[in-house]
């Protein structure tokens, strides 16, 4: 029998919840009960249906969890590069490290032919709902890197907000499953690439 937790504010209770359960998803598909979350999470499975009245609720908590921006772009505004080189190569690092996890995370998911919860077809205001949230997640990642490369704007051909979009996009195109060939792997190549093109230097 799972011992009483102690009292907990709602939304650490809620957080702890999903702490316990992103691995459970990431690593087995959605195979996981919700009476092995609540053992994970240290609570009486009652109190799990609490936070998340359904398995697909939490499920649905978890996908959340694991698109939101907020760690990658808390790391971002941490950055103290030196230079535009300095800047662009770790911002490569740390977002290409969180594209990785996340559809590594993804990947999971779909390994045993298993899919997230998806709107119902013909729920428009749903499905609007969900673009809208990725082009949030999608904006507040791009502020982050515009701000990084914001003290090297006099360095730039371009301004810090295009030269955003561009490192982004770059980023997405190499790590992304979908749609990365895999052969682009050092981040200074990548960095290189960005800052100098692809023609030969003079």
């Amino acid at each position: 029998m799972t011992p009483r937790a102690p009292a907990m504010p709602p939304l650490e209770r809620r957080a702890t919840i999903l702490d316990a359960a992103v691995p459970m998803v990431a690593t087995p598909g959605l195979t996981f009960t919700t009476q092995e979350v609540a053992d994970a999470a240290g609570i009486a499975e009652g109190t799990l249906f609490r936070v998340f009245p359904t398995k697909a609720d939490l499920v649905q908590a978890v996908i959340e969890q694991v698109l939101d921006p907020t760690t990658v772009c808390r790391q971002l505004s941490q950055l103290r590069p030196n230079s535009l080189d300095e800047a662009v190569s770790q911002v490569i690092d740390l977002l290409g490290s969180s594209v990785k996890n996340t559809s590594a995370f993804f990947a999971s998911l779909h390994a045993r032919g298993e899919k997230p919860p998806t709107p119902p077809a013909g729920d428009d205001c749903t499905r609007d709902q969900h673009r809208t949230a990725q082009e949030r997640r999608a904006q507040q990642v791009h502020e982050a890197i515009t701000t990084v490369l914001q003290p090297f704007a006099a360095d730039l051909r371009t301004t810090p907000e295009v030269a955003a979009s561009h490192l982004r996009t770059l980023v997405m195109a190499i790590h992304h499953p979908f749609l990365s060939d895999r052969s682009i792997t050092d981040g200074d190549e990548v960095t290189a690439l960005l800052l100098h093109g692809i023609s030969k230097e003079s």
